[in-house]
C-alpha cells in the first residue's frame, strides 16, 4: 500500500481485515483469523511523495502512528526518482544503480527530517514539532524492510528447517531402499544367478519334502501340530472337495468317515479305538499308517452275497477240463474265488491310489508355500514355468514309486486268484504254531472261552473245585503246542472238498460256499498284509528317503537346469533386463536430486545465518565441495550395482539381447519324446494359467493310467457300478441310442450320480483344454504335426517281465474322463524337429 494514501482509501487493507475477521465470505467453512496482525508485516511504498506532503512533523508523526495502529507492525520504503536510471541503460549500470540505492536512500530521508522538518520546527512563526526520529526512523528504509523481510523469512525457514530436512532423509532411505530391491533384483536378473537360486530351492524343496513326511523338529516349527494336523474326516472331505484330480469310483467296500463309526459301534460299542484313529490329527506319514488301516477295515468288513444254488452250478459248468461228467467243484473254487477278490480289491485299489497321490501331492502344497514364503524364495512367486517344473517333476518321482507298488499289488493279487490256494489257510495255521512266541503281543493274553487249566498257584484245599481252574489264554495254547515238522510245510492237506456231490440234493453246497469263504477270508488278510507292506516300501519309505542324492539321470530337473543356457535360463524367468536397467537409472536419478537438494538445503541455512561471511571465494569452493559430494554419492549407487550381467555387454549391439532369448526358445525335441515336451511347454508358457492348464492335462492322463494300472483281465473301474445282468445289458444296448459323441447312452440309476458330477468336472475344465489346444497351435514354429491318432487311451501295458502273458486289459464301455475330458488333438500327438 502507498504511504501517502488517506486510511480510508487503502481499499485493499480493508478487504483483507474483513476476509481474515469473518466479515467477508462467511460461507467458506474456515474460522476466522482475529489475531492475523500478529503474522502481517504492512510495507508502505512511495514514502518520497509522503515527504513531499509533510512538511510538519506533528502531522508527520501523526500519520505515521495512525498507520501503526491500523496495522501495527510497518516499514516504509520508497525508490530515489533522482538516481537517474533508465530502462535502456547497461547491466552494469544497474548494478550500480542497485548497490548504491540503500544509501541514497538513507541520505534523501535524513535530509528531509534535518533540513525540513526540524528546520521547520525551528522557526518561531511555526510553531511546529520536530520528527520523532528515536520512535519513526528506523521503520524507513530499504535496509529496515530487507531487515523484516528477512527476520521473516528465517523465522519461518527456521521452523520449517526440520521438517524438510527429516522429509529429504526419509525420502533418501525411501529411495535407497527401492534402489536396493532393484539391484537385488539386477542381482536376480543374471541368469547364473537364477540357476543358482533354482538348483537350491529344488535341493531345499526335496529336503524339506523329507522333513515334512518323518515330521522331523527341524520342520515342526513352521507346520505346528496345533495347527496343522488334520483328522480322516478333514482329509476325506478336502480330498473329495478341494482336490481337482478327484474321481468318483464305486466300491462296494467303501465306508465313509460316519458309517465307519457307525460300523464300529455296531460291532462294539465299548471299543471306542476305531473312533479315536479317525479323530486323530495326524501330519506327515502317520497319514498312510491311518489309511491303511482304515483300508483294511472296510476290506474285512464287507459281506458279499450268499451264492445261490442256480448260480454254484452255472459256474461248476460241465465237462470243463474234459475230465469226468461229475461237477467240477475245482473250476467253482477258482472262480468264486477269483471273482470275490475281484469285486473286493479292483476298484479298492485304484481308490488307495487316489487317496495316496492326494495325500503326497497334499505335502507338496504345503512344502511349496512353506518355502515361497521365506525370504531366499519369495521373489520365486512369479516364476511359474520353474515352479510348474519342480511339481511335474514332483509328480514324476512319486508317480513312479506308486506305480511300482501298484505292479506289485496287481501281480500278488494275480498269483492268489489264478488258481485255488487250498492249503493256503492249513500253511498260515501251520506257520502260526511253528512261530516262537516272544514278542508279547497282546492277542496272547486274550482268554479262551470255555477252555480251562488247572491254576497251581491256588490252594489245594480250596472247598470250591471249580476254583481251582482258570481260563486258559491264547498265548498258553500255541506255547504248548508242538511245532510242527518242517516236512508238512511242503505237502498239501489230505482233504479239501466233500466227496459226496449230489446234484439232486445239492449237498456239497454248503461245503463249497464254506470253503469259498475260508480261503477268501484267508486269502484277504494275506493280501492286505501285501498290500501295506507293498506301498510302504515303494511309497512310504520312499517319501522319507526324498532328500537323497539321487544317481545321474538326464531325465532330472537337476541336469535340466544345469545344462541349459544363461538365454535359455532368461527365458524360462522371463527376465526383462532391460526394464531393471531402466528402474536403476530412474532411482538413480531420484536419489541425485535429492542428495542435491539436501546439501543445497544445508549451505543456504549456513548462508542464511552467516550472511557477513559469503564471500565470492567461499562460494566457488562449497561449488567445487557441492560437485565432489554429488559425485561421491552417484559412484557410490554404481558401486551397489557391482554385479555385471553376464550378458550386458550384448546390450551394445542392436537388438542382440531379444535375438538371443528368442533363439533359446528353440527346441531340439526328438520324436515321440514325451517326457521332454511335457517339459518344453512348460518352458514356451510364461503365463501361468497355461501352466497350470498343461500340469491339469498331464494330471488327468497319468490319473487314468494309473488307476487302471492295477486292473487285471475282465476288470473295469465300473465294474461296481454296472448291476444289469447279461440279459438286461443287451436289452438296453439293442434299444438304446447313440449320443453326438458315439457314445451309448444307458440309462443306469445307480450310475446317475456319478455320470452328473464326471459331466461337471467335464466343463469346468474344457475352457483350460480348448486354450491349450489353442496354444499347442500356435507353436507351430517349433512343432510340426505330423499324424493324430484318434484313439481312446489304452490300459497301462503289463510288466511282461513280473506279470502273466495272459493278464491283457480287456475292453469296456467307454470312459468319459478318457474320451470326453481330452481334446481329440491333445490325446496323442508324434512331433518332429522344425526345419
Amino acid at each position: 500500500m502507498e504511504a501517502n494514501k488517506k486510511l480510508e482509501d487503502c481499499t485493499g487493507a480493508h478487504i483483507l481485515d474483513e476476509l481474515c475477521t469473518g466479515k467477508r465470505n462467511q460461507n467458506s467453512g474456515r474460522p476466522p483469523r482475529i489475531d492475523y496482525k500478529n503474522s502481517m508485516l504492512a510495507i508502505q511504498t512511495k514514502f518520497d511523495l509522503f515527504m513531499n506532503n509533510h512538511t510538519n512533523g506533528a502531522h508527520a508523526n501523526k500519520h505515521i502512528q495512525e498507520r501503526l495502529n491500523m496495522f501495527e507492525e510497518t516499514v516504509f520504503v520508497s525508490m530515489i526518482p533522482d538516481a537517474g536510471l533508465k530502462d535502456d541503460d547497461s547491466f552494469e549500470r544497474t548494478v550500480q544503480y542497485m548497490k548504491y540505492l540503500p544509501q541514497r536512500e538513507k541520505d534523501s530521508v535524513d535530509d528531509w527530517i534535518e533540513q525540513t522538518v526540524n528546520e521547520n520546527a525551528s522557526k518561531p512563526s511555526t510553531h511546529y514539532s520536530t520528527f520523532n526520529s528515536g520512535k519513526y526512523r528506523d521503520l524507513i528504509g530499504i535496509r529496515e524492510v530487507r531487515g523484516r523481510i528477512q527476520s521473516r523469512w528465517l523465522k519461518a525457514f527456521n521452523m520449517t528447517l526440520p521438517t524438510i530436512k527429516s522429509n529429504l532423509a526419509r525420502l533418501l532411505a525411501k529411495y535407497n531402499l527401492e534402489y536396493d530391491e532393484k539391484v537385488k533384483e539386477y542381482v536376480q536378473s543374471n541368469p547364473a544367478q537364477v540357476r543358482t537360486a533354482y538348483l537350491t530351492y529344488v535341493n531345499e524343496f526335496r529336503r524339506k519334502i523329507a522333513f515334512y513326511a518323518a515330521y522331523k523338529s527341524e520342520i515342526e516349527g513352521h507346520f505346528p501340530h496345533a495347527k496343522h494336523g488334520t483328522s480322516y474326516e478333514e482329509v476325506e472331505r478336502d480330498f473329495q472337495t478341494h482336490w481337482s484330480r478327484w474321481r468318483p469310483l464305486t466300491w462296494p467296500a467303501y465306508l465313509n468317515a460316519n458309517e465307519l463309526k457307525k460300523h464300529a459301534c455296531a460291532q462294539s460299542s465299548e471299543d471306542q479305538s476305531l473312533h479315536k484313529l479317525l479323530d486323530s490329527k495326524l501330519l506327515g506319514s502317520s497319514h498312510f499308517d491311518r489309511l491303511q488301516k482304515l483300508f483294511a477295515y472296510m476290506v474285512l468288513a464287507l459281506q458279499h452275497d450268499e451264492l445261490t444254488a442256480d448260480e454254484i452250478a452255472t459256474i461248476e459248468s460241465l465237462l470243463y477240463g474234459g475230465l469226468s461228467c461229475s461237477a467240477n467243484m475245482d473250476k467253482f473254487v477258482r472262480d468264486m474265488m477269483r471273482r470275490l477278490v475281484r469285486k473286493t480289491f479292483a476298484v479298492g485299489i485304484a481308490w488307495l491310489t487316489q487317496m495316496y497321490t492326494y495325500l503326497l501331492d497334499t505335502f507338496r502344497e504345503a512344502v511349496t508355500s512353506l518355502l515361497l514364503s521365506e525370504n531366499n524364495y519369495a521373489y520365486l512367486k512369479n516364476h511359474s514355468p520353474f515352479l510348474k517344473i519342480v511339481e511335474l517333476d514332483y509328480h514324476r518321482k512319486i508317480r513312479t514309486m506308486t506305480r511300482r507298488a501298484i505292479y506289485a499289488v496287481r501281480d500278488t493279487r494275480f498269483a492268489y486268484s489264478a488258481y485255488a490256494h487250498y492249503d493256503l489257510t492249513a500253511r498260515l495255521k501251520k506257520l502260526s504254531f511253528y512261530i516262537p512266541v516272544e514278542i508279547s503281543h497282546e492277542l496272547y493274553l486274550e482268554k479262551v472261552p470255555n477252555v480251562f487249566v488247572k491254576d497251581d498257584d491256588k490252594s489245594k484245599t480250596t472247598a470250591n473245585n471249580s476254583s481251582e481252574y482258570r481260563q486258559v489264554t491264547i498265548g498258553e495254547i500255541f506255547a504248548n503246542i508242538e511245532a510242527p515238522r518242517l516236512i508238512s510245510f511242503i505237502f498239501g492237506s489230505e482233504s479239501y472238498l466233500t466227496t459226496k456231490r449230489d446234484q439232486k440234493s445239492g449237498s456239497h453246497h454248503p461245503s463249497a460256499r464254506q470253503t469259498v469263504r475260508e480261503l477268501y477270508t484267508a486269502t484277504c488278510g494275506k493280501l492286505l498284509y501285501d498290500i501295506a507292506a507293498h506301498f510302504n516300501a515303494h511309497v512310504v519309505i520312499g517319501i522319507n528317503e526324498f532328500d537323497q542324492i539321487e544317481p545321474y539321470s538326464p531325465r532330472s530337473i537337476t541336469t535340466l537346469l544345469t545344462g541349459m543356457s544363461d538365454f535359455q535360463i532368461a527365458r524360462m524367468a522371463d527376465i526383462d533386463f532391460e526394464k531393471v536397467l531402466k528402474s536403476l537409472d530412474h532411482y538413480k536419478c531420484i536419489i541425485g536430486e535429492l542428495t542435491e537438494a539436501s546439501i543445497l538445503l544445508n549451505k543456504v541455512s549456513q548462508q542464511l545465518h552467516n550472511y557477513a561471511t559469503n564471500t565470492y571465494a567461499e562460494l566457488d569452493q562449497f561449488e567445487k565441495r557441492f560437485e565432489n559430494s554429488v559425485k561421491k554419492a552417484m559412484d557410490q549407487l554404481d558401486h551397489r550395482r557391482k554385479f555385471i550381467h553376464p550378458i550386458a555387454s550384448e546390450l551394445s549391439s542392436s537388438g542382440s539381447y531379444r535375438s538371443q532369448i528368442r533363439l533359446a526358445g528353440e527346441s531340439n525335441i526328438q520324436e515321440d519324446d514325451e517326457e521332454a515336451y511335457e517339459i518344453q511347454v512348460l518352458l514356451d508358457s510364461t503365463d501361468e494359467a497355461m501352466c497350470k492348464a498343461h500340469l491339469e492335462y498331464i494330471y488327468q492322463r497319468h490319473d487314468n493310467e494309473d488307476l487302471r494300472a492295477g486292473l487285471l483281465e475282465g476288470e473295469s473301474l465300473d465294474q461296481d457300478s454296472l448291476k444289469q445282468t447279461a440279459t438286461e445289458y443287451q436289452r438296453l444296448f439293442s434299444s438304446s441310442s447313440m449320443n453326438s459323441a458315439g457314445f451309448v447312452s444307458l440309462d443306469y440309476t445307480n450310475k446317475r450320480s456319478e455320470t452328473q458330477t464326471q459331466q461337471e468336472t467335464i466343463r469346468s475344465r474344457e475352457d483350460i483344454f480348448r486354450k491349450l489346444e489353442l496354444f499347442q497351435e500356435e507353436r507351430s514354429d517349433n512343432f510340426v504335426s505330423t499324424s493324430i491318432v484318434n484313439e481312446e487311451l489304452e490300459d497301462v501295458e503289463p510288466d511282461t517281465s513280473t506279470n502273466n502273458p495272459t493278464d491283457k486289459p480287456m475292453a469296456s464301455l467307454p470312459n468319459p474322463y478318457v474320451d470326453h475330458e481330452l481334446p481329440p488333438k491333445l490325446r496323442k500327438k508324434k512331433f518332429i524337429k522344425p526345419k
